[in-house]
């Protein structure tokens, strides 16, 4: 919180390691499933972390999102399946590239923890 009007810059940035290394790990954890929907509704919704930060959220561009295909792939969540598919494709070379095709490493069978 304490990065200003990148805050949700940096929950994204943070959330996307942690979701790709819990799909290659097979990791289950409550606490990244709260950071996940945490950082999705603030993009879609800044105003609550603009009332805690005090300052105006930037846009978070679209390719900061693509990570956003692991998890769900891991958590199917019908409400941010459609709203990552009406960004299109979204490559992203600090994360591997093209994240819509599945990592042969990743584990998908098992579900986050509701």
């Amino acid at each position: 919180m304490a990065r200003g009007q990148r805050a949700i810059h940096y929950h994204a940035f943070a959330a996307a390691p942690l979701v790709i290394m819990a799909s290659i790990l097979d990791f289950n954890s409550k606490k990244l499933k709260l950071l996940v929907e945490f950082t999705y509704h603030s993009i879609l919704n800044p105003q609550d972390i603009e009332k805690r930060t005090g300052v105006k959220q930037e846009a978070v561009k679209d390719h900061n999102l693509a990570w956003l295909n692991v998890y769900l792939r891991r958590e199917p969540n019908s409400e941010m399946s459609s709203f990552l598919n009406s960004k299109g494709a979204l490559f992203y070379t600090k994360l591997g590239g093209e994240l819509a095709i599945q990592n042969p490493l990743e584990k998908i069978k098992n579900s986050l923890p509701k």
